[in-house]
């Protein structure tokens, strides 16, 4: 690991989510590193995992012991408003049950991966990559990638982590995977603009606009535009 290049990345850490609005102190990528590989929470995500079908229980541990940070930057509190300073960092999960030990190593062979490991509750994959260090386009970001890991890897990502000011879980993992040199993901999500034919032949032999995606119609009558019947004018300079 690169120390220097990690240690460039900076978010909020907090204690937990219950009595914890405000973060205790901003942690870089080696710590969140070292966390999750080493053993720090090892006993709280086995019992996690073992009581995973109880939500009661299982809310409580999530919610009451497990640190969290806001990924995405530097906070004075945990909501949008609080960001003091995004990190140029976004999370993502993705979620396979039967095919889980294929995917995380198709996903640590992505470019765009800078850490991937198993997520609190063991059955998730936690992403995270790297983007433009910016509020304004963090939800544009989230939403292109999106649609990069369906195309990619047909698997659809968790949407419960699209505002800037998301928390990620931290977890336990001595499998965790880190490439420093990883590519920064750059695209935006653009929505692709209705199609517009002109047809001649509605019912009522008028000409329409029809939208290929939405299938409406606009008469001709509600289309005319107004006859003006005057010439330019047109001036000469001497």
């Amino acid at each position: 690991m690169h120390h220097q290049t990690n240690s460039a990345y900076r978010f909020s850490l907090y204690r937990n989510l219950t009595f914890f609005d405000q973060p205790d102190v901003a942690i870089d990528v080696n710590q969140l590193y070292e966390i999750i590989k080493d053993g720090y929470l090892e006993k709280e995500i086995k019992t996690l995992r073992k009581v995973c079908n109880n939500e009661e229980i299982c809310h409580k541990i999530i919610t009451a012991h497990l640190p969290a940070v806001t990924l995405s930057g530097i906070f004075s509190e945990r909501n949008n408003k609080g960001l003091l300073r995004h990190s140029g960092l976004i999370q993502m999960e993705l979620v396979s049950e039967e095919n889980y030990e294929a995917l995380f190593s198709a996903i640590c062979k992505d470019p765009f991966t800078y850490l991937a490991f198993r997520s609190p509750g063991g059955k998730g994959i936690k992403l995270v990559v790297k983007i433009k260090d910016s509020a304004e386009t963090h939800s544009d970001q989230y939403l292109a990638l999106e649609q990069y890991y369906k195309t990619q890897y047909g698997v659809d990502p968790d949407t419960s982590y699209r505002d800037v000011s998301s928390v990620m879980l931290l977890s336990h993992d001595p499998g965790i995977y880190c490439n420093p040199e990883a590519k920064i993901f750059l695209e935006f999500f653009e929505p692709q603009k209705p199609e517009m034919n002109i047809s001649y032949k509605s019912e009522d032999n008028k000409p329409a606009i029809q939208f290929t995606d939405k299938n409406k119609q606009l008469p001709a009558e509600q289309m005319k535009m107004p006859f003006i019947n005057r010439k330019p004018k047109v001036r000469f300079m001497h």
